[in-house]
């Protein structure tokens, strides 16, 4: 059937040669539906999910969050005790964070705006020379909303790359004052809490933007891959073990009683420096994004990603450059399907149903361009394990009285202000909420990994490419490790093969 027939038709023709039992949840099929808090302003939810995946993310997730939170809690209240107040925070530290780890997804070019306001710190460049900004502005939709005793305010940090070096932080906007403060200022009040400031907007970002961005675009996938095609289809077999347990995931985090983000209740392990129907304003920057500010374009699905210009984004470059190298000969099935079969044309429907949901995602016909499709299916795949796994990690990774969610002195309004007590930064009860927001949702808790998929193909030939894959995988890692120069931001070993946290 082409893809140009009537949408009714090309169903009819297609379903007419399966059965109920054919498809892999019958009658209890997930389907995308407008987000309710915002249709048109977030990514389309999965609210209906197959009653057999909720059974198993309760018995094999919800239970956990239950168990750690009971036994667990003494272990963070003696770390809070124990480190009361704000780390300490140098330059060095400051720039690492934002310009080579897990913050560097937020590097992106200068705006006009950008440059006129830091039009003192763009001189003396050479031709290697590069800057860019981490914008944190979204925290102007807190401002006096927060939780009494804690301040806000947004922020854009202007970054400079000489050649090969580290990116160096040079300057920061608070945007609320007008003031540009630099590390000149740093013996003073302004440079030194500004930087809080700004990790503060990247810890919310980070949440509630960047991070949800890799959760939540996969749902629709998810729903329309499980729903279209029956279980025999190739396309079905390869991404079946990267879409377990995403879906009651995700809408727990959106949906659920627990959530850090729930619309009306309180949690004890939530960190954020607002309540959650407040911090749930933060959504919609990474889908519809801002008109006129580079940092935060409309969502659109990327079927050849663009990775950081960091070291973080060159270890999500080398591990997605494995999975597409495999991806080909995983669909080559569909590749090679006779004329008159049903595996291309039931491609081609679900691209067009995943399309109407997902902004960029290529339709029924340009899915079949050149390498679209396997290019298409290895973001997908890398996009729900690496990706997913590596921010996990590298969050995990940071210690919970290093990057401030809350801050109770108000931010600077100039670079002669006076320096504010180190131990009034925040509170012990805000370091040990932030300690439990990690041990139940930053650390890794994997319940089947990717370096040890198995899609259940038939054919030896797949199952052979499905052993090398595994094999391949393994090498990445090691030659990143030989090499040396790119941190290992996630072991292999914690790698999981899907979202599953």
């Amino acid at each position: 059937m082409s893809a140009t027939e009537p949408d009714f038709y090309r169903y009819h023709y297609l379903y007419g040669r399966h059965r109920l039992e054919d498809f892999l949840y019958g009658s209890d099929a997930p389907w995308p539906q407008p987000a309710p808090d915002h249709p048109t302003g977030q990514m389309a939810q999965v609210l209906h999910v197959p009653r057999a995946e909720m059974r198993e993310w309760k018995r094999q997730v919800a239970w956990k969050y239950i168990f750690l939170l009971l036994t667990r809690w003494p272990a963070g209240a003696w770390y809070a005790w124990r480190h009361p107040h704000q780390r300490a925070l140098d330059d060095e530290a400051f720039s690492r964070y934002l310009g080579e780890g897990l913050y560097s997804k937020f590097l992106c070019p200068l705006d006009p705006e950008d440059e006129a306001v830091f039009a003192g710190q763009l001189g003396g460049a050479g031709p290697d020379t590069v800057f860019y900004k981490s914008d944190f502005s979204p925290m102007a939709e807190l401002a006096g909303e927060t939780y009494p005793g804690t301040h806000v305010t947004p922020t854009v940090v202007l970054l400079r790359r000489d050649g090969d070096g580290p990116a160096r932080a040079v300057a920061i906007h608070l945007l609320d004052s007008g003031v540009v403060v630099t590390p000149e200022d740093g013996n003073r009040h302004g440079w030194n809490l500004a930087r809080y400031f700004a990790l503060q907007g990247a810890a919310h970002r980070i949440n509630l933007i960047d991070h949800a961005v890799v959760h939540f675009p996969s749902d629709p996938i998810n729903a329309v891959t499980k729903t279209l095609l029956p279980k025999s289809h190739p396309l079905l077999k390869l991404l079946l073990p990267h879409f377990r347990l995403s879906l009651p995931v995700n809408n727990s985090v959106l949906e659920g009683a627990e959530s850090l983000i729930n619309r009306t209740r309180w949690v004890i392990y939530s960190p954020f420096t607002a309540p959650g129907r407040i911090i749930r304003r933060l959504l919609p920057w990474g889908y519809v994004g801002r008109p006129g500010n580079s940092a935060y374009p409309p969502y659109r699905f990327r079927s050849q990603p663009r990775f950081p210009p960091s070291l973080y984004g060159e270890f999500q470059a080398a591990y997605h450059q494995t999975i597409r190298r495999y991806v080909g000969a995983f669909l080559a099935p569909v590749r090679a399907a006779p004329p008159g079969s049903d595996v291309p044309s039931l491609v081609s429907l679900w691209a067009d149903h995943v399309a109407a949901w997902v902004p960029g995602f290529p339709d029924g016909e340009a899915i079949w361009a050149e390498e679209v499709l396997e290019d298409t299916v290895a973001t997908i795949i890398w996009n729900v394990s690496v990706a997913h796994a590596a921010d996990h990690e590298t969050l995990h990774r940071m210690p919970s009285d290093e990057i401030p969610f809350r801050l109770r002195v108000p931010p600077p309004e100039g670079p002669d202000a006076p320096a504010p007590d180190a131990s009034r930064l925040n509170r012990r009860f805000d370091i040990f909420q932030a300690w439990l927001t990690d041990m139940l949702f930053y650390e890794p808790h994997n319940h089947s990994l990717l370096q040890d998929v198995d899609y259940g193909f038939e054919a030896p030939a797949l199952q052979r490419e499905n052993e090398a894959f595994r094999q391949a995988l393994r090498q990445t890692e090691a030659r990143l490790r030989d090499q040396g120069r790119v941190p290992i931001f996630a072991p292999l070993e914690r790698i999981a093969a899907s979202i599953q946290y």
